[in-house]
């Protein structure tokens, strides 16, 4: 809910350009949501976004924005982790409204520019693609090269993490005194960074759990059963951004590579920035929610339910202001939001499952094979498995399936690991699907609109992921 509102609030002032019409729908009680922008937007506004990045002046202040946008939503989301339920609990409804209007209103603004993401993603993604084109003859070998420009040169957030995991490891193993195995410590100082920069990772939209000392140390345990060379790994993360610029080096030579390259960098930063804000801001949030459900009397998933002025009117009537029953049981069914040139209108219950369906349509009977882009190169076969929330992707994904999503976020991260293949709906060269598939080497085929409505659980595909085609055997 505060992405649409944001994004209609703020994008032209922010971004430079509007998103002028969008959609978002929720089945809350299937843990389903589904995102829609309309494409001339897209168009437009990646065009706008990356002719300008290619002044490295206009880049450098454009993401400076970004980071200021982006400090001053965590920070207002620090402010609610670090009051807590216990001490939000004691704080007036004045108190807790102008948290939650800071908390909001700063929210909006990180979501309103970071959006721009996509449209780059789509534009980047042609430019490359074409500049590739004149420099490389041999299709194969085009796909190549686009792989490794795609490639971004400094470790995400999960290779990051799992660096500092190793590195516990290894200061474990070697933290031995003789005769007492078990006496063996965890380094306080990585255990700290741990939990300080990567407490976030394992949540999900709907808030979910922070990471603590206990699975932390569940997951060096983990390590230690499953890696042998632990030395061998460290090494490994630690040449890798070497590694990805030496292969780049050749085709940086052409300047408009070069140029765009840069702007792929930057992006592909903000990409990682944009998953820790929607995480942390979102878990804030949910904080003041189970307090107000608390407060108020009424289910935390209710809440979750309405936009925030009704959240904010609810607490200005300290309560009394009640949500209806009727409304909100067609609203846990679905609800579905069109903005148009910054008006909003909304669907509830049957009503909007239908404006969703009209609106989502496409006519995919009879196909058998359909494409996206390649984000991370390689074949698999394997059966598929529709996962339409992360909850969905742990329970269903086991070793050798393909993942078949509309979009991936951090919570996917361990389905991800499992997968022959990934394939989705959205996405450009620089989303998470891409950037993660591309590190730990799974074949994936991103942005291709419609693999969750043409493919279905227990069908038997080829991922083709050098040239982003999917093929249905069975």
């Amino acid at each position: 809910m505060q992405i649409v509102d944001g994004m209609a609030k703020y994008s032209a002032e922010l971004v430079g350009k509007p998103f002028t019409k969008m959609l978002y729908s929720a089945e809350q009680l299937n843990d389903r949501s589904f995102w829609g922008w309309w494409q001339l937007d897209l168009e437009i506004m990646g065009k706008f976004l990356v002719e300008n990045s290619k002044d490295n002046t206009w880049l450098k202040e454009h993401v400076e924005l970004h980071n200021k946008i982006i400090n001053d939503a965590q920070q207002s989301a620090a402010k609610v982790k670090q009051l807590g339920l216990a001490r939000l609990s004691k704080l007036s409804n004045n108190g807790l409204y102008d948290l939650y209007a800071d908390l909001r209103e700063k929210t909006e603004k990180f979501h309103a520019l970071s959006m721009e993401i996509d449209a780059v993603d789509i534009e980047l993604e042609n430019q490359l693609r074409a500049r590739i084109a004149k420099l490389v003859g041999i299709k194969r070998e085009q796909n190549e090269a686009y792989a490794i420009m795609t490639t971004a040169a400094e470790l995400s957030y999960p290779k990051k993490e799992e660096l500092l995991y190793y590195k516990l490891v290894l200061d474990f193993q070697k933290n031995k005194k003789p005769g007492n195995e078990k006496a063996r410590e965890i380094n306080k100082e990585l255990l700290t960074k741990l939990l300080d920069e990567y407490w976030w990772t394992e949540l999900n939209w709907r808030a979910g759990n922070i990471r603590t000392v206990e699975n932390i140390k569940k997951g060096v345990n983990d390590i230690i059963k499953q890696t042998k060379d632990i030395n061998k790994h460290i090494k490994q993360l630690e040449k890798y951004r070497a590694e990805t610029l030496n292969g780049k080096e050749k085709y940086l030579k052409d300047k408009e590579l070069a140029v765009l390259n840069d702007i792929f960098e930057a992006y592909a930063l903000l990409h990682d920035k944009r998953k820790e804000t929607q995480l942390k801001t979102t878990y804030s949030i949910y904080l003041i929610l189970e307090e107000l459900a608390a407060r108020f009397k009424i289910k935390v998933e209710y809440l979750e339910l309405y936009m925030p002025e009704k959240i904010l009117a609810l607490i200005k009537s300290e309560g009394k202001n009640k949500l209806d029953e009727n409304e909100t049981t067609a609203r846990l069914g679905c609800v579905t939001i069109i903005i148009e040139n910054k008006k909003i209108t909304s669907a509830i219950g049957k009503e909007a499952l239908s404006v969703k369906e009209k609106e989502f349509s496409a006519d995919i009977q009879g196909i058998r094979d359909f494409s996206g882009l390649p984000a991370s190169l390689g074949k698999a076969v394997g059966k598929v498995k529709i996962a339409l929330s992360a909850a969905d992707a742990l329970s269903k994904i086991e070793k050798g399936d393909i993942l078949v999503t509309g979009m991936t976020m951090p919570d996917f991260l361990p389905a991800m690991k499992k997968a022959a293949a990934i394939i989705t709906n959205e996405g450009g060269a620089t989303c998470h699907a891409a950037i993660i598939s591309r590190e730990f080497n799974i074949p994936c085929t991103v942005g291709t609109k419609i693999a969750t409505k043409v493919l279905r659980d227990g069908m038997l595909v080829e991922v083709n992921a050098n040239h982003g085609v999917v093929k249905i055997i069975k």
